[in-house]
Formats: C-alpha cells, sequence, structure tokens
C-alpha cells in the first residue's frame, strides 16, 4: 500500500490531475445528486384484490384466493412471505418480497402470475387488481386553489389543473380534496313509466345493466391466453340518453323519453376552506377552495418535482385572475431547508476545528486540515452519487462522522513532515512521513470502520435505511 502513496508523490503532474478532476466531478455531483430527508426504502409489497359479487368468504377463498395463490408459489422468486384474506366478496392477497428483490422483476412477474391465473377464475369475478404498496408515498406538493366565483368554475378549474399537473414529466398522480365527483341525475317521468308499462326499479335495474364492464369469456391462441371484457360504461349524458329500455311489450326506447338527464355533482363529504391572515384574525370569513396534493414517481427528485409543479400553477393561476393559490405543504422546500441546515453546522463546524488547531497546533496545520475536510466531503459526494446512493441525513451523518478521521491524518503526517523536514528537506520528510505513519493510521481508521462494518449484514427495512452509511 505504501507503494501506492509513493507512486502519487513521484507523479505530481498525475496526482494534480487527478485530484482536480475528482473535485470536478465532486462539484457537479453536489448539485446532481438525488437529495432526500430520509433514505428512499424501496420493497417490492404487492396487494392483489379480486371482487367477486354474491361470492361467501369459502367460496372466495376456493375460487380466487387459492387459484391465485398456486400461480404466485409457481412463478415468483425471492418472495418474503404470501398472505391473504378472503372475505365475502372479496379476495386480499399481499405478496412481499425481500428487500433487495428488484421492484421492476417482482411487478412484472406478480403481473404474469395474475394473467396466468385469471382462466381460472370464475367468469362473474372481476378481474384482480394489483396494487404496490409505496411506504414513502406522501405528496412533494400540496396546494389550496379558490376562486372568487362560484364553486364549480372552482371544481372545473381544479380537475383542470389537476389534469395537467398529472402530465407533468417525474409527476405519478394528483390526487384532489374538496370537490365532488361528478355524477348524472336521472329524474324518471311516471307518466311515460306508467304508459309503457314500467317501473322504476325495472328502469333502473336496465340503466345498470348497460352501464357495467364485465367479462365475457377468453381468447386463447398457442401462446397466450387473454381475458376479454364487455365495456358498455357511459361515460357522459348523452351515452345515458341513448340507452335503450325494454318495454313490457317487447318494444325499445330510448331512456331520454322516459326521464330528464342532468349533469350533476355527488353530495360533498370532504369540505375545505382556505383561511389567510385577516380570516384568522376575524376580519374575512374562510374561502371554500380544493386542495391538490402533487406525489412524484420512483426515479424523480423532489425538488425538481415540488419546484416545476408550483411554477406550472402559477403560471396557471396567472392565466385565471379569479383562481388563487396557496401553498399547503413543500417538501422540496423542507428539504432544501434541512440540506442548508447541515451544511451550515458542517461549515461552522470546520471553522472550529481549525481555530482549535491553530491555537493548539499552528497556523499551516490547522489550514490544510480545514480545506482537506471540504475536499474530501466533495469527492465522497461524487462517490454516493455514482453508487446511486441519495444525499439525506444518514449519508450527510456519515460524512460528519469521518471529519474526526480526516483531521486526525492530517495532523500526524504533518507533524511528521515537521519533524524530519530540518533535516531530509520537504520532499524526503514527506516521503518519509508517508512511510512511517501511514500504516498506523490506516489502521485507526480500519478500526472505525470494523465497528460499522456488522451493519452491512443488516436485512430488510432497517438495512435498505442504513446501507449509505
Amino acid at each position: 500500500m505504501k507503494s501506492v502513496w509513493l507512486f502519487f508523490l513521484r507523479k505530481k503532474h498525475f496526482t494534480a490531475f487527478l485530484f482536480i478532476t475528482l473535485l470536478a466531478l465532486g462539484a457537479y455531483s453536489v448539485f446532481n445528486i438525488k437529495k432526500e430527508s430520509t433514505p428512499e426504502v424501496n420493497i417490492p409489497v404487492y396487494l392483489i384484490s379480486t371482487v367477486y359479487t354474491g361470492a361467501n368468504s369459502q367460496e372466495v377463498e376456493q375460487k380466487i384466493t387459492s387459484k391465485i395463490e398456486d400461480k404466485l408459489f409457481a412463478k415468483l422468486s425471492d418472495i418474503k412471505r404470501i398472505s391473504s384474506n378472503s372475505k365475502d366478496n372479496v379476495s386480499v392477497i399481499m405478496v412481499e418480497f425481500n428487500a433487495y428483490a428488484d421492484p421492476n422483476k417482482a411487478l412484472a412477474d406478480v403481473k404474469e402470475a395474475v394473467d396466468l391465473a385469471k382462466p381460472d377464475l370464475p367468469a362473474k369475478a372481476k378481474d384482480p387488481e394489483i396494487i404496490k404498496i409505496d411506504f414513502g408515498n406522501t405528496p412533494v406538493l400540496s396546494i389550496s386553489l379558490s376562486s372568487n366565483l362560484n364553486s364549480e368554475f372552482l371544481y372545473e378549474k381544479a380537475e383542470e389543473l389537476q389534469d395537467l399537473l398529472q402530465n407533468l414529466n417525474g409527476v405519478s398522480k394528483v390526487e384532489i380534496e374538496g370537490a365532488p365527483k361528478i355524477q348524472a341525475t336521472v329524474l324518471l317521468d311516471s307518466n311515460a313509466i306508467d304508459k309503457y308499462g314500467l317501473t322504476t326499479v325495472e328502469v333502473a335495474r336496465q340503466i345498470s345493466q348497460h352501464n357495467t364492464s364485465a367479462p365475457i369469456g377468453n381468447l386463447r391462441n398457442n401462446l397466450n391466453t387473454y381475458s376479454v371484457r364487455l365495456n358498455a360504461s357511459a361515460v357522459n349524458t348523452k351515452d345515458l340518453d341513448n340507452i335503450l329500455i325494454t318495454t313490457s311489450q317487447g318494444t325499445q326506447i330510448k331512456l331520454k323519453d322516459l326521464a330528464v338527464i342532468s349533469k350533476g355533482r355527488e353530495r360533498a363529504v370532504q369540505y375545505a376552506e382556505t383561511c389567510n391572515t385577516n380570516c384568522i384574525q376575524k376580519i374575512d370569513t374562510p374561502t371554500q377552495s380544493v386542495n391538490l396534493h402533487i406525489y412524484k414517481n420512483g426515479p424523480a427528485k423532489i425538488t425538481d418535482v415540488s419546484q416545476k409543479a408550483f411554477v406550472y400553477t402559477q403560471n396557471y393561476i396567472d392565466e385565471n385572475p379569479s383562481l388563487s393559490v396557496v401553498k399547503i405543504f413543500d417538501r422540496g422546500q423542507l428539504l432544501k431547508d434541512d440540506l442548508s441546515t447541515l451544511a451550515k453546522s458542517g461549515i461552522q463546524t470546520a471553522i472550529l476545528i481549525f481555530i482549535v488547531l491553530a491555537l493548539t497546533v499552528g497556523f499551516k496545520e490547522a489550514l490544510v486540515a480545514a480545506i482537506s475536510i471540504p475536499v474530501s466531503f466533495i469527492i465522497a459526494i461524487f462517490a454516493l452519487d455514482i453508487l446511486g446512493y441519495s444525499l439525506n441525513f444518514v449519508s450527510l451523518f456519515a460524512l460528519i462522522l469521518s471529519m474526526g478521521i480526516i483531521v486526525d491524518s492530517a495532523i500526524v503526517i504533518l507533524e511528521g513532515v515537521n519533524l524530519y523536514e530540518q533535516d531530509l528537506g520537504l520532499q524526503k520528510a514527506i516521503k518519509k512521513s508517508i512511510l512511517n505513519f501511514s500504516t498506523p493510521l490506516m489502521a485507526g481508521t480500519l478500526t472505525t470502520v470494523a465497528v460499522f462494518l456488522p451493519m452491512l449484514t443488516v436485512s430488510g427495512v432497517v438495512g435498505k435505511f442504513i446501507q449509505s452509511i
């Protein structure tokens, strides 16, 4: 190992070039590396939900749950556990993979296993729905939209903004809160239904039959089996107008001849309000609002998505002056503040180290140690970026922990140089100092590293959480 240090000592130009290159790459990584408050723990866990209307729990277990579980056990690998719950009308299966399983492969395997099980399921059962359980699935940005116009205008604009935000790069979904869902109201004409010998119950049943989506069978070839569904759902009031109702005489008439169909909204079960400073001081009353919660997809950066989404929202507000927006929660800004606080703490620590060393060891030693700290941090951040880790409080803690090792090593080498310099000259003093002290310094560093080595054997969620140390 000593020959390596002597190589860098002899090849000064190469050492300088390598040093500058690593600094440049590290400086780029400081801005480019993914930043998070906590390490992202992405353990593949999936729920498979299947609705089988009219079946009791025993039928659901035999005809749905066991069929899907057989295919899962036969197809999947790296499984930690599979658990299921069969209730009346519904089957729920949870598939949990080992912590280090590939999430993309795991999802593809689950989908393939479920597709293989579909031909064995009852025709009346709905297609199984696969839901990914995301432990870090929290909004990166929450905003409150309000308007000085009527509620329907606010609802429509909020839904329009929701659709626009969902198309942004890095956004996985946008949830809306405080806006009732659109529904169609069918007001039957009692005289008309009496004329055609119909009842309200019969008309409702026929509407339900038309407005449904159900499996009608399977299409097979030599390689695969495909599930075929009949999709006859009404998507707007015009579709409802043209639904054919069979009368008691066997003739068919359109629903619009029996009823007045209007577009409306469901009864509100959530209500959001925005309260500004004047409202808090009871000068104004709260304003009705709609909340939007923006989520990022896996690889996207929190800071980029939150900033992009809010800038886009501000531009949308500028185009619609009757709207106003208030930021409720910005995870990206909180992350920036946390990292800024840690960075300031690191700078303050480096300054304190410089002052202590300048007073006790000497100005030259203090200056070299103070410079070595940020340089080492920048190169370490480059290594984290290359290895695919993020910059979070765990990795920053590890960097701060290494500060003592860096300072100790710098002091020992510099004291060695000062000891030998008068007799041997600067170059030979540096060489002898490295030869004499590199081994004990490495041994001291390895003892510190050895304390954390057992952490490498920790598996599961905790292992994924601390692996960047």
